[in-house]
């Protein structure tokens, strides 16, 4: 089968397993966030978004540029993003294929097809392929899967094919921390290529991988502009959060055993699906893990000059950056299938490498075969399921009863599709599970819904706005603006009752703009002085906005500034 074709082949059954991706939400968690705030962004500071000036606990700016690149070529429509999505699983299909091809001796290729095409349509990939903000992972795999081919085939040992190869791998750590896994890679592949001969050789293992250790260091001065001491995001890894960094030494090892059995089960055993993984098999964890550990350990010594071994190497390389998240708990979830992605082409390196030794190959064909069409089956079906947050949001809920999120997102999903009972029994279940981070914006959500006047529902928010802290504070002013906004919009009041309401939206957008910079505040504020009849500080408002910001408002804020100042000189 000639290249080309082959290519061809694994692009239908991509894409043909994926192309119902493209007509998805946008997911309420995380998703619909970042594409409002591609919206409200007023400028793009790329040397910022590279060199930050303060610490931040993500450093992802090849993610953020990308996503930027969809709203100023795209408008961030939903389902161009979620196509750029695919077409970059699609990508590092054809790159995992091009590795493969690598590390198989030849006229075995038909083992590089059948488990690249095993890689494309694996159910483990849904996730980070139907969620948007899941791109992370996409972007660092194509990068790591890029360089990889370059160094693997640089077989004259060229320094620029290895410098190329060593930009990639830093484009794949501004894609997301994971990629970090290649090193120890590159450092196993030359140590292999040298038969572990390190006193011989040294010169040339040194010169090979001098550059992807320099690119490390480099990488790490730029997550906080050279304040290493200050990387939140490292600091949150080595002491823990959420509670974690009170967690005795003996029982955050125990979580690490823990966390590589289930996820050593879950690469081998997919099922069943979730995405809000909160709760395990502890003890069927521990037991997997222990072996694992061993089973590992014991493959490394016996078989460390096998090319087998490649693919053992990278799925716990590419493993190990999530594996403080499930200790420390660093994420909302502190286990996820999306952290399978890289260390899932490890897997594919490995059963390839296995299959192709396999003499009679008429039978492996088949059950790989009917492997691949379970495997498509189950990603069809899972894609299905991440069409709409409210099929996504009840099957979270339904595997993950316990957690909050799910039922207050689901609510959310239910209360848009008009099935209002339904959701306010998931409200008052996300109410009773709740304990403290997140506690505001679930009873805020479970107010608004509420069958009650709009001055009860003011009233009961105003008293969540005065125990949150600042990103609850803030989401709170926004949902009590909006309510009062729509009420107003839809209910007859009269002159004396909406100057009241004016007034109170006045002191809702003053403490909105303490806690949010964003200059827009400042132009309501101006506007609601304005109905007020408050003509001076509306002046000096409207003012302030046109110095200071460059925004679709700001020519009027000047105009009105204007007219204002000849009115009040008038006067």
């Amino acid at each position: 089968m000639r290249q080309s074709f082959t290519w061809l082949v694994i692009a239908v059954c991509v894409l043909g397993i994926y192309y119902p991706s493209i007509f998805s939400e946008g997911l309420s968690i995380d998703d619909q966030q970042m594409l409002q705030a591609l919206f409200n962004t007023q400028r793009f500071d790329l040397l910022d978004l590279f060199w930050p000036s303060s610490s931040l606990y993500y450093y992802r700016p090849l993610i953020g540029l990308s996503f930027w690149g969809d709203y100023f070529l795209f408008g961030s429509q939903e389902a161009i993003v979620h196509l750029i999505n695919i077409l970059i699983h699609l990508a590092n299909t054809l790159l995992l294929y091009r590795l493969l091809r690598t590390v198989v001796p030849s006229g075995k290729y038909e083992w590089p097809l059948l488990v690249a095409i095993f890689f494309g349509i694996h159910p483990l990939t849904t996730e980070p392929v139907n969620w948007i903000s899941g791109r992370t992972d996409l972007l660092a795999g194509f990068f790591v899967l890029l360089s990889s081919v370059l160094f693997l085939e640089n077989s004259k040992k060229r320094m620029v094919q290895d410098a190329l190869a060593a930009l990639c791998y830093l484009c794949g750590l501004w894609s997301k921390e994971v990629a970090i896994g290649l090193l120890p890679v590159v450092c196993f592949v030359v140590l292999q290529e040298r038969n572990f001969s390190l006193r011989h050789h040294w010169r040339t293992i040194v010169r090979r991988v001098i550059l992807f250790f320099a690119v490390t260091c480099f990488y790490v001065l730029m997550r906080t502009g050279g304040r290493i001491a200050q990387d939140t995001g490292i600091l949150t890894a080595m002491q823990g959060g959420h509670g974690a960094e009170h967690f005795l030494l003996i029982d955050k090892l125990f979580s690490l055993i823990k966390a590589i059995g289930f996820y050593a089960q879950k690469i081998l055993w997919p099922f069943p699906l979730n995405f809000a993984i909160v709760d395990i098999n502890r003890p069927v964890a521990m037991v997997v893990g222990c072996v694992a550990i061993v089973g590992g350990l014991a493959a490394v010594i016996a078989f460390r000059r096998r090319k087998s071994l490649f693919g053992l190497v990278w799925m716990f390389c590419f493993l190990a950056p999530s594996l403080p998240v499930a200790i420390n708990r660093m994420a909302w979830t502190p286990l996820a299938e999306r952290y399978l992605y890289l260390p899932l082409m490890g897997l594919c390196v490995l059963l390839a490498v296995l299959l192709a030794r396999i003499p009679k190959k008429t039978a492996a064909v088949a059950i790989m075969a009917a492997l691949l069409f379970g495997w498509g089956i189950a990603t069809a079906q899972r894609n299905i399921v991440w069409q709409t947050n409210l099929t996504l949001w009840q099957d979270v809920v339904e595997k993950s009863p316990d957690f909050t999120p799910g039922h207050n997102d689901y609510a959310i999903a239910l209360i848009r599709e008009g099935k209002k009972t339904e959701a306010q029994w998931h409200l008052a279940r996300a109410v009773s599970l709740v304990k403290d981070k997140g506690k505001e914006r679930v009873q805020m959500n479970y107010a608004l819904q509420e069958e009650s006047s709009l001055e009860q529902k003011v009233v009961r928010l105003d008293s969540i706005l005065s125990n949150g802290d600042v990103t609850a504070r803030t989401t709170t002013l926004q949902s009590m603006i909006r309510l009062i906004n729509d009420t107003l919009a839809r209910d007859p009041f009269d002159h004396g009752q909406r100057m009241v309401w004016a007034r109170k939206l006045l002191s809702y957008e003053q403490q909105l703009a303490e806690l949010d910079s964003n200059p827009y505040h400042t132009y309501r504020i101006g506007q609601l002085h304005q109905a007020l009849g408050e003509k001076e500080a509306a002046r000096t408002a409207f003012d302030q906005v046109c110095r200071t910001s460059n925004d679709y408002f700001t020519q009027p804020a000047c105009t009105l500034a204007k007219r204002l100042a000849q009115e009040t000189a008038g006067q």
